[in-house]
């Protein structure tokens, strides 16, 4: 309880008192890293609640999922549609190019794409968003949709390594692999449940450990180092009496500026990602600000 309120009281301070960052370089170190972690552990447990209230507001709806995705996978082999594999390539039965429809079932954003599957074995690759599907299925390759770059692609030869020779899949083909997923359905709600555990408890600890030591987070004690040095910068053009070691720790405890505001806004669904970091260095412009001049002496 003690180092409750030691956090709780250098959380406010460190928010509200520029004043209170001299204070700050006659503690040790381990006091400022301890208190930045626990204050990334504090961040990672609210947004790990986050994430587990929205799982356990899903946990209803998984009887309706589990019967919607049964009878979306029933329906969306067409009957008249045989796919054949020959020499690790695939040829069809049908007129091409062949499109599947996206089932009703399926809640897609408008705009996404018209047709769930697109079949050209004569395709290339930069046929893919001609097609307006979310993949394309060619003669030697598949393409998907991927948020990243468009879409990406996987040759078939990978994906049919393991197929006999001369196979052919029909919709009964299809539906008798369906039914080898019934099974599987039930380990939905465990999953869901370790989720939410995973959530409440390793996850702030495992993440707030890799914010502190990944160089791309933007609260990591490396990317700080730079912060830093242009915070040193300012406090020599404004001749403060602080060394870059001084202006290092005050940053640790300015952070918390930068984890109050991301975390809020990641709380609210709210994504503007520059404002964490610009509302971190106004307040320690501030913080560098109001520390005291060099005097003419120690100049």
């Amino acid at each position: 309880m003690k180092k409750l309120k030691i956090f709780a009281k250098t959380f406010w301070r460190s928010l509200t008192s520029p004043s209170y960052y001299k204070d700050i370089l006659s503690a040790k170190f381990s006091f400022s890293l301890k208190y930045l972690y626990f204050l990334l552990f504090i961040s990672s447990l609210l947004l790990g609640a986050k994430g587990a209230i929205g799982i356990a507001r899903s946990i209803p709806k998984i009887p309706g999922f589990i019967e919607n995705t049964k009878t979306v996978l029933s329906q969306i082999y067409p009957k008249e549609l045989v796919l054949t594999v020959k020499d690790k390539n695939i040829s069809t039965n049908v007129v091409e190019p062949y499109f599947i429809a996206i089932p009703r079932e399926m809640r897609i954003p408008k705009g996404e794409a018209r047709y769930l599957l697109a079949i050209d074995t004569s395709a290339v690759i930069t046929d893919f968003e001609k097609y307006q599907s979310f993949f394309l299925l060619s003669k030697e390759f598949v393409a998907m949709k991927d948020e990243n770059s468009g879409y990406k692609v996987q040759p078939l030869g990978e994906i049919l390594k393991d197929v006999p020779d001369g196979m052919t899949i029909k919709k009964g083909d299809f539906n008798a692999l369906v039914a080898r997923l019934n099974p599987y359905y039930h380990y939905i709600y465990p999953v869901a449940y370790a989720g939410i555990i995973f959530l409440l408890t390793l996850w702030p600890l495992f993440v707030a450990g890799l914010k502190l030591i990944h160089p791309y987070s933007p609260v990591s004690l490396i990317i700080l180092l730079f912060y830093s040095l242009f915070l040193f910068s300012l406090a020599k053009l404004l001749r403060r009496a602080l060394t870059y070691k001084n202006v290092y720790r005050m940053s640790m405890h300015g952070l918390t500026v930068f984890v109050v505001t991301s975390t809020f806004m990641m709380l609210i669904n709210f994504n503007l990602p520059y404002i964490p970091l610009l509302a971190f260095l106004l307040w320690m412009i501030v913080v560098v600000v109001k520390q005291e001049h060099v005097t003419s002496k120690s100049a």
